[in-house]
């Protein structure tokens, strides 16, 4: 049986489009700890917004809220 890590909440990794100025998903998904040990490299998205193809240091991205998106979002509705 595989065995799952539930440390904590995973979240998408953001980053912001430079031409429209809004947060894009970089399709990465991680929780809080991995992305505080993750290196400094660049790596390159496909933007949804604008099209283009933007490059992105690690340092400049961040996770989304996930405490925004839950239960709380279901209530409301």
């Amino acid at each position: 049986s595989k065995e799952v890590n539930k440390e904590g909440p995973m979240a998408m990794l953001l980053i912001k489009c430079p031409h429209t100025g809004r947060p894009i998903s970089t399709g990465i998904e991680t929780d809080p700890e991995c992305f505080a040990q993750l290196p400094d490299t660049l790596s390159h998205v496909k933007c949804p917004d604008c099209g283009l193809d933007h490059a992105w240091w690690t340092r400049e991205a961040w996770l989304e809220d996930v405490s925004e998106v839950g239960p709380a979002d279901k209530d409301a509705a």
